[in-house]
């Protein structure tokens, strides 16, 4: 294939899917990863893409901040996340199956999961770690590939298996959210897994606190339509409510359901 025609169709993908990665473009081509850098390169020069460390993205994909380590984000906005989490957890009914996403204020929620009888799937080691020694659990933890900064589970294998699934609950987590874009994910591992976990649900939780609005990491994994309740510890900008509203959200807050 001429560089012309690869050109063309990198384009075409990063259109599609708003992220490409440069191991894939190679596979897909047969050509070196190094033919593909300067492909990407040569576009970015262009004008027609941005390069992001192993791949690229559309020129007006938000910047991407630096993730945390998942040691650090815990202890951020804690006294917010433990509000969160009291609030999801009075969703949960004895003997449901729920997913618990990989996430901070996830986390908090699997701490206090003590008294009620719960089949729960994760694939988030801390979060599988704490619920290790709780005897009301019965914890099953997805296959995958472990990232080491969020000890998330990803790849392949964590989709497959939860393509299988059919749970009650899902408590969700996201990087940014913003109405134009939805709910955000840092890389193109988690919004995969993020993604099969929403369609593996009967019903789609939300859990961000307020630093999270107004927020866009790379890649959209989730549109407003593709969740049902939203729970959150206060709303810094009234325009969420009537937005959430129109997109038939269930929002809850420390002062009740909006």
């Amino acid at each position: 294939m001429l560089a012309a025609n690869r050109h063309e169709e990198i384009l075409k993908m990063i259109k599609n899917n708003r992220y490409v990665k440069v191991s894939e473009l190679s596979k897909i081509f047969d050509v070196s990863e190094e033919t593909v850098r300067r492909d990407l390169d040569k576009l970015q020069s262009s004008g027609l893409l941005r390069k992001l460390h192993g791949g690229a993205a559309p020129v007006d994909a938000p910047k991407v901040e630096n993730v945390k380590p998942i040691i650090e984000r815990i202890e951020q906005n804690l006294s917010e996340k433990r509000v969160i989490a009291n609030l999801a957890y009075e969703m949960i009914e004895n003997k449901d199956t729920i997913i618990l996403d990989s996430g901070s204020t996830t986390f908090q929620l699997a701490k206090i999961l003590d008294k009620k009888v719960l089949t729960v799937i994760t694939n988030d080691i801390n979060i599988a770690y704490t619920l290790s020694t709780k005897q009301n659990i019965r914890l099953i933890i997805t296959g995958g590939t472990l990232t080491q900064k969020s000890f998330a589970m990803v790849g392949p294998e964590c989709e497959k298996y939860l393509k299988n699934l059919n749970v009650k609950k899902l408590f969700l987590a996201t990087s940014g959210i913003k109405p134009d874009q939805g709910l955000t994910a840092s890389n193109s591992l988690d919004a995969a897994v993020k993604r099969a976990m929403i369609e593996a649900s009967e019903k789609v939780i939300c859990l961000a606190d307020s630093s999270k609005f107004g927020k866009a990491a790379l890649i959209t994994f989730a549109l407003f339509s593709d969740i049902d309740t939203l729970i959150t510890d206060h709303i810094t900008d009234d325009s969420y409510i009537d937005y959430l509203k129109d997109k038939g959200v269930e929002l809850i807050t420390p002062q009740g359901k909006i």
